[in-house]
């Protein structure tokens, strides 16, 4: 009655965990994204529409080729409209997109690691047509590769530096033209090493 007992409970334990599912490569064996070097960020919009972006190139070796966004939509991955955006910047090697992040309206950020022709950082936003730069014109506050978080105003926050305090990096939001120091009257947050995640 015990080895009975045992067995049945040994099929409900089998049962469980078959029931919990798997992982599976999105797009299979043969549609995979198959990137060449490691992801470290992925979304989706409300579209249904995945976003992957990472360490990885359009070249055989990483580092000889561009750096790209993937976008998985439902049946195959694709670069989402690199012309465009290597217009805005340098995305080979050294200068990598670390963030990517879609907002209610499915536009699509992009943070990292890449610069403009004025050799400064910036966030690239995809609006369903083209890529341009949120970079600002303050000379203040310079944007640094940092997360990229959105909250439910759809503001758009990101960390960076404040060249008044060049060794601290503080959470920068983007008003619509330029970019500021998320602060009270009295209280801002400075810390002396980086920031990698941001929740709103």
């Amino acid at each position: 009655m015990k080895n009975i007992f045992a067995i049945i409970l040994l099929l409900v334990s089998i049962n469980t965990i078959l029931a919990q599912g798997s992982w599976y490569e999105l797009g299979g064996y043969k549609k995979s994204l198959n990137a060449n070097g490691e992801i470290t960020s992925i979304t989706s919009d409300q579209l249904g529409n995945v976003y992957a972006v990472g360490l990885f190139s359009d070249s055989l070796n990483f580092w000889d080729g561009n750096k790209y966004v993937a976008k998985w939509d439902g049946s195959s991955w694709s670069k989402l409209a690199p012309n465009s955006l290597y217009s805005l910047g340098n995305f080979v090697f050294g200068n990598e997109i670390y963030y990517v992040k879609t907002d209610q309206f499915n536009n699509v950020y992009i943070g990292g690691h890449f610069k403009d022709t004025l050799n400064n950082y910036f966030i690239a936003k995809w609006d369903g047509n083209s890529w341009s730069k949120l970079s600002g014109n303050s000379l203040r506050y310079q944007i640094y590769g940092g997360d990229i978080e959105i909250d439910n105003f759809g503001t758009i926050y990101t960390s960076g530096h404040d060249n008044f305090n060049p060794s601290g990096t503080t959470v920068l939001y983007w008003n619509g033209s330029d970019w500021q120091k998320l602060k009270s009257s009295t209280d801002s947050i400075d810390v002396n090493g980086d920031i990698y995640r941001i929740i709103a």
